[in-house]
């Protein structure tokens, strides 16, 4: 570890990002007139980011990807490529393992192993942290609350790891539950590659605007 690290990896630990008293820390949707919303994708990098990310330029959409720490460098050029293009990160623990078994000194080794990859790959310190299989306890979310601003849940499930779900009864889950503000989950699968088009469409034409979380939590 060279110094660099040491020092980013010193902050991590020793400080966290400052939440403002009137600001809710685990978010699911954010109170907004306006029609927009968040569409964000777990699991990646993968091998399925770069057409992800074309889709999303094709249709003029932006978005949040939740990054695996451990996967940052088998994919480089495409985490950049999503910083580039415009759309917000959040981290998604350093291995996917599950929050709720791992203890104080595992998870602050997780937090800190996977911020130091961010920090080495794209210069940065995500803001953002979703709980692999989105579980976690009231005192593993204060540990979080010292080193991310917001822990992201999210208000619209489709469940399209599901593989008994086709790619209609995901498209209509959605559109069917869009309100102004909602936070949308997906994952990097083949699968969300073949009806991202379709899905960005139906809500493109119900009038709403596919915005980043950086967009969603600075203009609500």
């Amino acid at each position: 570890m060279n110094w660099k690290q040491c020092c980013v990896l010193s902050w991590i630990l020793l400080t966290g990002h400052a939440v403002c008293a009137d600001t809710a820390f685990v978010i699911r949707s954010v109170d907004t007139d306006k029609r927009v919303v968040a569409l964000t994708f777990d699991d990646g990098p993968t091998r399925y980011t770069d057409d992800i990310l074309d889709i999303l330029t094709l249709y003029n959409a932006k978005a949040t990807f939740f990054l695996i720490g451990s996967q940052l460098k088998r994919y480089p050029n495409y985490v950049q490529r999503i910083k580039v293009d415009g759309h917000s990160i959040g981290n998604h623990s350093y291995d996917h393992r599950h929050v709720m078994v791992q203890s104080e000194a595992d998870l602050l080794k997780n937090i800190a192993r996977s911020q130091l990859l961010f920090y080495d790959v794209l210069s940065m310190l995500p803001i953002y942290y979703r709980p692999p299989y989105g579980e976690i306890t009231p005192a593993q979310e204060a540990i979080l609350k010292k080193h991310f601003s917001y822990l992201i849940r999210w208000g619209i499930d489709p469940k399209d790891w599901d593989r008994k779900r086709s790619k209609d009864d995901i498209v209509t889950h959605i559109v069917t539950s869009l309100k102004p503000g909602v936070i949308i989950v997906l994952h990097e699968r083949k699968q969300t590659v073949k009806f991202l088009p379709e899905l960005i469409l139906a809500i493109q034409q119900k009038g709403y605007q596919l915005v980043s979380l950086d967009y969603l939590t600075n203009n609500s």
